[in-house]
């Protein structure tokens, strides 16, 4: 099968079909793909809103954070809660 007719056999199935489990399986494929994991396996992880994160992105992710500790760009955890007291 030629991939336009793929893709469109996907398209139809796609708007055929009101589980949004498998709606929400075949978006986590998709953009697993488009964030740059080569399969759903290179993902490390999941982002709030489904995009998964790969190791290397995890890795930055990682360092940014240590980075931001060694600067003292931190709140305690009992700061943050007094401040939350307030919102």
């Amino acid at each position: 099968m030629e991939l336009q007719a793929i893709k469109l056999e996907l398209i139809k199935l796609l708007l055929e079909t009101d589980e949004k489990s498998i709606l929400e399986k075949v978006r986590k494929l998709l953009s697993t793909q488009k964030n740059g994991a080569k399969s759903v396996e290179d993902a490390v992880g999941y982002q709030p809103d489904g995009s998964p994160i790969t190791k290397e992105q995890l890795l930055k992710r990682i360092e940014e954070s240590e980075e931001a500790i060694r600067k003292g760009e931190v709140i305690s955890m009992e700061d943050l809660m007094k401040e939350s007291e307030n919102w």
